[in-house]
């Protein structure tokens, strides 16, 4: 997968909660991957439309 081979390839995301979010596109369906990259793994926090507007909550997560 793209975000398995290469983390860094989504747009940096600012949360003012978690740090290191970035987000990348899924044309296709017009929704965004949220997403932290560790050292060992890529965790996905949400997988969100587009068209609502606004991005997820992401604070009640906290940090990876």
């Amino acid at each position: 997968s793209t975000l398995g081979l290469a983390p860094d390839a989504g747009h940096r995301y600012h949360h003012p909660e978690v740090k290191g979010v970035r987000r990348i596109p899924l044309r296709a369906t017009r929704n965004h991957v949220y997403y932290v990259a560790t050292d060992d793994a890529v965790l996905v926090l949400a997988v969100w439309g587009a068209v609502k507007g606004a991005g997820p909550d992401l604070g009640s997560l906290g940090s990876p």
